[in-house]
C-alpha cells in the first residue's frame, strides 16, 4: 500500500513540476511556435494524468474498490426479481392475461357499486 502510494506522490510531484515549468514560458520571451507546443503537451499531461491516477489509486484501495461496487450496485445492478402477482385488498387476482375477462371484472364491479345507490 505504501508503495502504491509513493508512487502516487512521485507522479504528482512530476506533473506539478511539469504544469509549472508550463505555465511560466508565458512570463518569458519565448518564440510563439514553441509555446503553443507546451500547451499542448501540458494538455496531453493533464489529460493523461486525470485518466491514470484515479485509475491506480482505485485499483491499489481495496476500500475504494468495495464503495465503487456498491454505488454501481445503487445505480444499475438491480437483480432480476420473482415476479410477484398483485392481488386486491381480499386476496383475489388483479392482472390477468386475458384482456376481456380483465374488462369484464371491471365493468361488473362498477356495474354493482352503481346499482348500490
Amino acid at each position: 500500500m505504501l508503495n502504491i502510494l509513493k508512487k502516487v506522490q512521485i507522479s504528482i510531484l512530476i506533473f506539478n513540476i511539469i504544469c509549472t515549468s508550463i505555465l511560466l514560458m508565458d512570463y518569458f520571451h519565448i518564440n510563439p511556435i514553441l509555446l503553443y507546443f507546451s500547451y499542448v503537451f501540458f494538455n496531453i499531461c493533464l489529460t493523461i494524468y486525470a485518466i491514470i491516477v484515479p485509475i491506480i489509486l482505485h485499483s491499489s484501495i481495496p476500500e475504494w474498490q468495495k464503495h465503487s461496487l456498491r454505488m454501481m450496485k445503487k445505480i444499475g445492478g438491480k437483480r432480476k426479481r420473482d415476479l410477484i402477482v398483485p392481488k386486491n385488498t381480499f386476496g383475489k387476482q388483479m392482472i390477468y392475461d386475458n384482456h376481456k375477462q380483465e374488462t369484464d371484472i371491471y365493468f361488473s364491479q362498477f356495474e354493482g357499486v352503481l346499482n348500490q345507490k
